[in-house]
């Protein structure tokens, strides 16, 4: 299989064609990430860039190639506030398809809706965005269903939300109790090749 060039996948996207350039630590984590991915173990970073810097389209460039290389889907997992932004700059900047799960139908990049189903496996697209709510109060069939998926690469904003339940004094010494999110992610990292996070809050 040929392997995808990042920079000539970079030059071809609009980030390049309109002008808006890559800074150097932004081609630098998709390099790394993107060599990584093609390693045994697959790529496993924390992007923890401050508020600004572009984390979204470091990580959404490493996803695009990241699907060209492999065969399997895309996983992003993001707060509800954050679903629609995903997808427009991933669309606007890197001409990139998407769909995203608003608990009831997928809506690609179009506006396209698709039929409403209960198989939230059912991503019209290989990039498929959630709310990390859907995680967090969603029903267990769901988190069933995407625990069955073999992914190339599930990618997490704002993974400071995954967190142990018992934080405090005297507490660092106590095994870890992880809430819903973080015991989600525990258990999706053994089902991709790839695992990147991201998150502009210090990890707790």
């Amino acid at each position: 299989k040929e392997t995808p060039d990042p920079a000539q996948i970079a030059v071809e996207s609009p980030v390049y064609r309109e002008e808006l350039g890559l800074w150097e630590h932004q081609k630098y984590f998709v390099d790394m990430a993107f060599r990584s991915h093609q390693k045994p173990y697959g790529a496993r970073f924390v992007l923890a860039d401050q508020v600004g810097l572009g984390k979204t389209i470091q990580l959404a460039l490493s996803a695009q190639l990241m699907a060209l290389w492999g065969d399997k889907p895309v996983l992003i997992i993001v707060p509800k506030t954050l679903v629609w932004q995903w997808q427009d700059e991933m669309k606007n900047l890197l001409d990139m398809p998407s769909a995203v799960y608003d608990g009831r139908e997928w809506i690609d990049e179009n506006g396209i809706k698709y039929p409403p189903s209960d198989d939230i496996r059912r991503c019209p697209r290989r990039v498929g965005i959630i709310s990390q709510g859907i995680i967090v109060n969603g029903r267990e069939e769901y988190l069933d269903q995407l625990l069955s998926v073999q992914y190339e690469c599930v990618i997490v904003d704002e993974a400071h939300r995954a967190r142990r339940r018992n934080l405090g004094n005297d507490k660092e010494h106590l095994k870890p109790e992880p809430n819903h999110l973080y015991d989600f992610l525990l258990k999706i990292s053994f089902r991709t090749r790839s695992m990147l996070l991201a998150t502009a809050t210090p990890v707790q």
